[in-house]
């Protein structure tokens, strides 16, 4: 029982990060209903071994820094009730990076991610932008580089482009011994 229940617990929670932004009512119920699931899991297991043995959940792909205020204290208070403890927010251009390492130092459960998605790259001037990364990186709370990766559609930056800026991130995780979250 516990592996199905937290199995579907984690499905909910990656299926609200991958689409959060084209079907945000949507991602709203499977967040409620996913901390409904887990609060009603530890609940019943409370007293049980199982409980003790549950380990820390972590959502660890959001893009949390993107929502409204409103939505974005829901979110909290909901993952909270879920007893979600670590939730990661991934940076998709440099200006959403350092709204991530914001939002990390505000809130106790957050920690941040920072990276150019490949269909973000032209969203920032990209100069020096692997210097601010690593002013980043500096704060205790920021934990790996993501969302980086390569995107190969008819509508994309130029792969050329795309291969450089990957490349530079993935070397810059070696520098820094960072984690990264592959697009």
């Amino acid at each position: 029982l516990l592996p199905s229940i937290l199995i579907a617990i984690f499905s909910l929670f990656l299926l609200n990060v991958g689409l959060q932004k084209y079907f945000e009512k949507k991602i709203k119920s499977v967040v409620n209903r996913s901390a409904e699931l887990a609060k009603s899991y530890l609940e019943q297991t409370r007293n049980t071994v199982e409980a003790d043995i549950l380990l820390m959940l972590i959502d660890i792909h959001t893009h949390i820094q993107q929502f409204e205020d409103k939505d974005l204290s829901n979110l909290i208070i909901n993952s909270r009730n879920a007893k979600i403890e670590v939730i990661v927010a991934a940076g998709t251009t440099i200006e959403d990076s350092k709204k991530c390492v914001k939002l990390a130092n505000e809130v106790k459960e957050v920690y941040a991610a920072v990276g150019i998605h490949p269909q973000n790259i032209k969203d920032d001037k990209t100069d020096d932008y692997l210097n601010l990364f690593k002013e980043l990186l500096k704060c205790k709370k920021t934990i790996m580089i993501s969302e980086i990766g390569l995107d190969i559609q008819d509508n994309c930056i130029p792969i050329k482009i795309q291969k450089k800026i990957f490349s530079d991130q993935i070397n810059l995780a070696k520098e820094v011994n960072k984690p990264i979250a592959f697009h």
